[in-house]
């Protein structure tokens, strides 16, 4: 079978020389009576990699039903046999356009070959609900209007239309929810790409929206902020992209400012394009469903008011699960409690809680749409280099009253962030966490500093000391106020590196570990656990370093309570072949313990006096004007590396790693 880009593209040449295309974008063939409904909300997709077949259409009823995907993306039908789209991609989740949009009229629109029984229903929490049942002719274009909207929003779920071959094969030629009446609104998109070293996945991205004509409509600019090696343009593959892309690519290169950089080097230049009214942040390594985007746009035009759109996190490991849908963060410990956690998509029976369109504090940077009015008026994000950038300008759109949209259908697939083990990051997620609690959590110094300790102890007790190390210093960094932010970021990173080489990082094969360390038993009552805590405690402080084997230990028992007499364990994680391996060690232990405390001291006693300088400074970190002069007195990237055969990669090997797991 063909690659998915090249699938896509294919599809596109055939529709282009056999039909006409209205002025919104949807295609009709030639010959054929263009439809009384010609905005397009939501296509219906439906020439995907088989292993992703489950989201977005499926196949059922007689003992052996037979659906064939033909060539040009149509659907041939076999006698008895039903498909639906009761799918993730092929249902529309009707809550968020309800609430947030002018949508007032909707139809589904299809393009039937065979007589064959056509029905549209609606799916919530209450149940399932026959909207039109009708029987279509040998050939035709069907329009069904679909009822306005239900008296209560409790009634309100997906849509979704199945089809039945009554008689011999059945063709679906293509399918799409449209409306009557026009968008209220003009929308320019900008994609906003950020890289660091990852040639081959931005050229696999650009050739995924270079391959996809409705992605190419959507988009009016590509910016691609190429923060590490220089010369990203020379890369053949980009070329390629570039040229397939029709003179929308735009890269900017830059030093390396995280991803908070590169992101917002992306928005400056989208503000100063007169052309651009919104912009989608992608990362890099994702794969992205490119329907996402004309959806996206849709939903803008749409819009009665400027709201961000979040975009789904699927996992790339297991592609038919729902990995994150936004996340909600406890204001009382902090914790980011991800919403719609590891949901089976494949399982129509999930959908119907994915309509309910639960509200969210944010939604992360690797696909986030956003009306350049709302950076106007917010602010940009904080130069925080990564991890937290994205929270804390959810949490602050939040507080002034306007609420991120995570839109089921709108998705990309990522690394799940459950294959990570410690490493530098940790340092930016407590520093920029404090940082965020700074500006927006009202917190008592005695409970962040509590907060902080709980989380050097963790670490501390499971022998992980370069992590614990970079708590310290991102406790001490955070305590130096804004200043922490005007400094050039390369050179925080360095000393998160020389960090590393003090307290080391090791991996052993996982053949090499054979024995088993026997997690200790759990206390019964909380007085044991207090008890327990103590005397690991004293126990580490006490007991020399002992150079003893590395035991496995799977990750599910891997804590503070079950080490209390291990000396080396090398944790089974499930997905690696080499196992991180935490040793004990009195010296680092006592020097982290001291070091740790003294900073969380002076983080109850300062932090009154340092939130209220990170508040009053917040604004002119997010200005304009900030980001224009910070991003012009760091240093230019080095020079270009000559591009070896090894390194480069082609557009049509970027199409054929779609998604390597859906192989």
């Amino acid at each position: 079978m063909d690659s998915y880009g090249n699938r896509v593209a294919a599809c596109c040449i055939d529709r282009a020389t056999t039909g006409q295309l209205s002025s919104d974008g949807v295609m009709w063939m030639a010959g054929e009576q263009a439809p009384t409904r010609q905005y397009r909300i939501q296509r219906i997709i439906t020439d995907r990699p088989t292993a992703l077949r489950p989201l977005y259409w499926r196949a059922f009823g007689t003992r052996a039903p037979r659906a064939d995907l033909l060539e040009t993306g149509a659907i041939r039908i076999g006698k008895g046999t039903t498909v639906s789209f009761d799918t993730y991609f092929g249902a529309f989740f009707e809550q968020p356009w309800r609430l947030h949009t002018s949508l007032d009229d909707l139809a589904l629109q299809a393009s039937v070959e065979g007589p064959a029984l056509l029905q549209v229903r609606r799916v919530n929490t209450l149940g399932q609900h026959l909207l039109h049942e009708q029987v279509v002719a040998d050939e035709s274009e069907t329009e069904l209007p679909i009822a306005l909207e239900p008296e209560h929003h409790r009634q309100q779920g997906l849509l979704y239309f199945s089809l039945t071959a009554l008689g011999g094969p059945v063709v679906l030629h293509r399918a799409a929810w449209v409306a009557a009446s026009a968008p209220e609104r003009t929308v320019g998109l900008a994609a906003v790409i950020c890289t660091f070293n990852r040639e081959a996945d931005v050229a696999r991205l650009l050739a995924t929206l270079a391959s996809d004509g409705e992605a190419l409509r959507a988009l009016s600019r590509v910016y691609v902020i190429n923060q590490g090696r220089a010369g990203l343009m020379e890369r053949p593959a980009i070329e390629a992209a570039a040229t397939a892309l029709g003179g929308r690519l735009r890269i900017i290169e830059q030093a390396n400012l995280g991803g908070a950089g590169g992101f917002t080097r992306g928005l400056l230049a989208a503000l100063d394009d007169a052309a651009i009214t919104h912009a989608v942040l992608l990362d890099d390594d994702v794969r992205l469903e490119p329907e996402s985007l004309p959806r996206m746009a849709s939903f803008f035009g749409f819009s009665r008011a400027d709201v961000p759109l979040g975009g789904h996190m699927l996992d790339a490991l297991q592609p038919l699960r729902l990995f994150e849908a936004g996340a909600i963060v406890d204001s009382r410990n902090w914790s980011f409690q991800p919403q719609h956690h590891m949901v089976d998509l494949a399982d129509p029976a999930r959908l119907p809680h994915l309509a309910e369109g639960q509200a969210v504090h944010y939604s992360g940077w690797w696909c986030f749409g956003i009306p350049l009015s709302l950076v106007r008026s917010a602010g940009l994000p904080l130069p925080c280099f990564i991890r937290g950038d994205d929270l804390e300008y959810g949490i602050r759109l939040h507080q002034r009253g306007v609420y991120t949209v995570p839109l089921p259908g709108l998705a990309v697939w990522h690394e799940p962030f459950y294959i990570r083990v410690g490493s530098w990051q940790l340092y930016y997620e407590t520093r920029n966490v404090l940082i965020a609690a700074a500006l927006h959590f009202d917190s008592k110094p005695h409970e962040t500093a509590e907060r902080m300790a709980k989380q050097l102890l963790l670490h501390l007790l499971t022998f992980r000391y370069y992590s614990a190390a970079l708590i310290v210093r991102g406790i001490e960094d955070f305590l130096q106020g804004p200043t922490i932010l005007r400094r050039d970021p390369r050179s925080i990173h360095a000393g998160l590196l020389d960090l590393r080489e003090t307290y080391g990082v090791a991996t052993t094969s996982a053949r090499a570990v054979l024995d088993y360390e026997h997690p200790t038993p759990l206390p019964r009552t909380w007085a044991g656990y207090r008890l327990a805590l103590v005397k690991i405690m004293v126990r580490n402080w006490l007991a020399p370093t002992r150079d003893k084997p590395a035991k496995r230990m799977p990750v599910r028992d891997f804590a503070w309570i079950t080490l209390a007499r291990a000396n080396h364990v090398a944790l089974d994680t499930g997905w690696d072949l080499q196992l991180p391996t935490f040793r004990r060690s009195r010296e680092h232990y006592r020097a982290l313990l001291v070091a740790g405390f003294r900073a969380i001291f002076q983080l109850y006693r300062r932090a009154p006096a340092v939130n209220g300088e990170w508040r009053e400074e917040a604004p002119h970190l997010t200005s304009e004007a900030f980001w224009r002069a910070y991003i012009r007195q760091v240093s230019p990237p080095p020079a270009a590396p000559p591009v070896t055969a090894e390194e480069d990669v082609t557009v049509a090997e970027c199409d054929d790693r779609l998604l390597v797991a859906a192989k």
